[in-house]
């Protein structure tokens, strides 16, 4: 048992190595949830840019956090994009859908809500990543490319 989720791990790295920011083609749920995992764990220290050890008073480190963090949100929206986009697909929807999940449904949700908190947003948007967890794909080929591996 635990070769074969030693082996689902390298195809998954395999395949997210091979073409993370390509919005053509499928993946399954398996994929999906290890990408979405993945990207939690890459975001995960941006929560700690604001430790005590950081001194934003110096003009050098503060640019390397901007930088840092700006290049961060870049590669995490287009990354977020692209499995969002390559899930959608397995499901046979549009990718404009992903324009739908990812921003318009939890900001007017949050609007609706009328809530001043980040995280109930975050939470919302997760339960957009979590909907298309759930969601079947569809059977064998479909317009966007055969099914996937995982």
């Amino acid at each position: 048992m635990i070769f074969s989720n030693y082996n689902l791990f390298t195809k998954f790295l395999k395949a997210q190595l091979s073409n993370p920011f390509t919005f053509k083609g499928r993946i399954g749920r398996v994929e999906y949830l290890l990408s979405v995992i993945f990207v939690t764990l890459l975001t995960f220290p941006v929560l700690f840019i604001d430790s005590p050890g950081v001194d934003f008073s110096n003009e050098n480190q503060l640019d390397f956090y901007v930088v840092l963090f700006v290049f961060l949100v870049c590669f995490v929206l287009f990354y977020t994009h692209a499995f969002v986009i390559k899930r959608l697909h397995d499901a046979d929807f549009s990718g404009w859908w992903s324009i739908v999940i990812i921003w318009l449904l939890p900001i007017l949700l949050d609007v609706v809500i009328k809530s001043e908190s980040l995280l109930l947003t975050f939470l919302i948007s997760r339960l957009s990543y979590t909907i298309l967890l759930v969601i079947k794909g569809t059977k064998g080929k479909n317009k966007y490319g055969g099914p996937p591996e995982f």
